[in-house]
C-alpha cells in the first residue's frame, strides 16, 4: 500500500499539518479520524490506490471543507494508568487550551483575541461504554480525569475494522512526518452521519433552529456510500448482522428510510440540491446503503 503524502493530496487545508502534529504523538496511538477530515481522508485514499473505477458510485461528489477535528477516543484512555493525563500533557505540549464551554472533551489551538475563534478546534468524542467495561459515562461524557469524550451512542461500531492509512506530510513542529490515520470503517460512519443527518431533518419538520451547515451530514452519508469498495460492503454485511438487534442500530435504519427511503424524502433532495448539478444515481445509493444497514435482509 502507497503511502498518502498529505500535502498533495489535501493541498493548502490548513488543518492538514496539525492532524499530522497529532497522530504523530505517541500518545495518540488508538484515536480515530471521523468527521468532514475522515471523509477527506478516505477520497485522498481512494485516489491514490487508484480505486475510482471500484466504487460503488464511480463520480465520487466534491468533498466538502471542514473547520474542526473529530477524534474518537479509545477506552483504554480510562483504563490505563495516568492514560488521560498523558492525553491532556500531549495536546498541551501542542499548543492546546481548553474550550471552557466544553471543558476537557473541546480543545482550541491560536484563538484570535478579537473574535475569539480558534485557528483549530478539536473535539473528542467516544462510543459508550458496555457494561462490562469499568469507565464512567453519562448522557453527556465518557471519562474522567483530565480527558472526557462526548457521549456518542450510535458510535457503537466506531472501533469495528477502522482503516488505518500510512501517510507522510509536514506538520507545524516537524517536517517529513511518517505515520498513520485511522478512520472509521464505512459501516461505523454511515450509521454515525445518518443520526446526525436525522437530527437535521426532525429540526426542519419542527421548524426549529436549524444549526449552521447542519445538512452536511445528509451530504456525507451519500458520499460515503459513493466511496464504497466491494471488500467493505461485505464486512458491512458482517457489522449488520452483528448489531441487527442493537436498539440504537434499529431505529438508524428507521432513520435511513425516512430520509431516503423515496427519491422524494427531505434527505435525497437535500443531498440533489447540494451536489448542485453532479449526476446522482439515487437508485445505486438506496441499494448501498440497505445493503450497508442491513435493511435487504
Amino acid at each position: 500500500m502507497n503511502e498518502l503524502n498529505l500535502d498533495l493530496l489535501i493541498a493548502k487545508d490548513p488543518l492538514t499539518p496539525h492532524i499530522l502534529d497529532i497522530v504523530s504523538q505517541p500518545e495518540s496511538t488508538h484515536l480515530i479520524l471521523a468527521g468532514g477530515f475522515g471523509i477527506r481522508i478516505k477520497s485522498a485514499f481512494i485516489r491514490e490506490q487508484g480505486l475510482q473505477n471500484r466504487t460503488l458510485i464511480p463520480a465520487i461528489p466534491v468533498i466538502r471543507s471542514t473547520q474542526d477535528l473529530d477524534f474518537f477516543l479509545n477506552l483504554d484512555l480510562w483504563i490505563e494508568p495516568n492514560g488521560s493525563s498523558k492525553f491532556r500533557g500531549m495536546l498541551e505540549r501542542l499548543g492546546y487550551s481548553v474550550i471552557p464551554s466544553a471543558k476537557n472533551y473541546q480543545f482550541g489551538k491560536d484563538q484570535d483575541p478579537i473574535t475569539k475563534r480558534w485557528s483549530v478546534k478539536i473535539d473528542l468524542l467516544s462510543r459508550i461504554p458496555n457494561e462490562n467495561e469499568q469507565v464512567k459515562s453519562d448522557s453527556r461524557r465518557v471519562g474522567t480525569g483530565h480527558i472526557h469524550g462526548r457521549s456518542t451512542p450510535e458510535a457503537f461500531a466506531i472501533n469495528e475494522a477502522p482503516l488505518t492509512i500510512s501517510c507522510c506530510g509536514n506538520g507545524t513542529i516537524n517536517n517529513n512526518n511518517h505515520t498513520v490515520v485511522r478512520i472509521p470503517h464505512p459501516y461505523s460512519f454511515i450509521n454515525m452521519k445518518l443520526m446526525a443527518a436525522y437530527d437535521w431533518y426532525c429540526s426542519i419538520k419542527k421548524g426549529d433552529g436549524i444549526k449552521n451547515n447542519s445538512e452536511k451530514h445528509v451530504y456525507d452519508v451519500y458520499v460515503l456510500v459513493a466511496m464504497l469498495v466491494s471488500e467493505e460492503v461485505e464486512v458491512c454485511r458482517e457489522l449488520s448482522g452483528k448489531f441487527k438487534d442493537l436498539p440504537i442500530a434499529v431505529s438508524i435504519k428507521e432513520h435511513a428510510i425516512s430520509l431516503f427511503g423515496d427519491p422524494n424524502d427531505a434527505g435525497y433532495r437535500k443531498v440533489i440540491e447540494l451536489l448542485k448539478g453532479t449526476p446522482s444515481d439515487y437508485d445505486t445509493f438506496w441499494q448501498g446503503l440497505q445493503t450497508v444497514l442491513g435493511l435487504m435482509e
